[in-house]
């Protein structure tokens, strides 16, 4: 979309009553025009305005300029130590780019932003899943906020992962879940993940699906692509308007969004981890056993 487009579809969700914007991709920072949109939401006083990175892009006067803008919160993916993280990546030198994108958000934060909330995001799978503590330990040494989420194996763009990488050793993971049970009754806002969503990151490779927790996203989010697709609250799933053709209100009003957002909610789709975290604070259930997981010891 162009910054015009664009900001006529921020102002859209603005009056949509959206509060918090997240600005991901694929990667943000290849936009030109990034700082404009960012100041366009701060305009429109989002409550929060978050922007995932792979931190390829970002120094420190980028980062600067981004939270002089009105960014509030940095999501930086970083998978695990050099060797992995640059296979991961699929490019030599990543980790080295990503972990001097984060030591300069951690010394701005500590020395001009302090209002600056910073968290890394990790995928656990069977090439992290040894090195998932390292990683919480070194979070906790730069006091930034560690996100997991399994990967994501239903999305139709991942239709060609490895079986190796869709299947994990359950009991290294069971106990990598029990000590970061443990870390976070130590240390509750390093580990962003919720106690049921650790537990939902235990189960997740052998259902994926979960038929028992409903999918709450298409009435919580909406999610717009790069070229103006409106989907309900998941990408996983096809779009269903384009804000090319149709203005927001008419395409979230229609009978098709509608009927995406009941089937997702009935989980009639192949089930994902996309945010888990979300919907398990909206299953009533689910914050039933969060009360326990916090009250008693592990």
């Amino acid at each position: 979309m162009t910054f015009t487009k664009l900001s006529d579809t921020l102002c859209q969700l603005k009056a949509q009553g959206i509060a918090d914007l997240v600005l991901c991709g694929g990667e943000p920072l290849l936009r030109d025009d990034l700082l404009a949109i960012v100041c366009k939401a701060s305009e429109l006083k989002f409550d929060k305005i978050q922007i995932v990175t792979n931190g390829f892009l970002l120094t420190r006067e980028r980062i600067e300029q981004l939270v002089e803008s009105g960014i509030t919160s940095v999501y930086i993916s970083l998978n695990a130590s050099e060797s992995v993280h640059d296979i991961t990546r699929g490019i030599k030198g990543a980790y080295a780019k990503t972990m001097d994108a984060l030591k300069s958000l951690v010394e701005l934060r500590d020395s001009k932003f302090p209002h600056l909330d910073i968290t890394v995001q990790t995928i656990i799978m069977e090439l992290t899943i040894g090195q998932i503590i390292d990683l919480a330990k070194l979070c906790f040494q730069l006091r930034v906020g560690l996100s997991l989420s399994p990967l994501n194996t239903s999305r139709p763009w991942q239709g060609a992962i490895p079986a190796d990488l869709r299947s994990i050793n359950q009991e290294q993971l069971d106990h990598v879940i029990q000590e970061l049970h443990r870390i976070k009754k130590v240390s509750p806002s390093l580990i962003r993940n919720s106690h049921t969503s650790l537990e939902f990151v235990r189960g997740y490779f052998a259902d994926s699906k979960r038929e028992d927790i409903p999918c709450y996203l298409g009435y919580q989010k909406i999610c717009v692509g790069p070229h103006g697709e409106v989907y309900p609250g998941c990408v996983s799933l096809p779009p269903v308007g384009d804000l090319e053709k149709a203005s927001l209100n008419r395409i979230i009003s229609s009978k098709a969004y509608k009927e995406s957002i009941r089937n997702m909610f009935l989980k009639r789709c192949p089930g994902c981890s996309c945010d888990h975290i979300l919907n398990l604070y909206s299953h009533f259930p689910s914050l039933v056993k969060e009360m326990k997981w916090r009250i008693l010891p592990v």
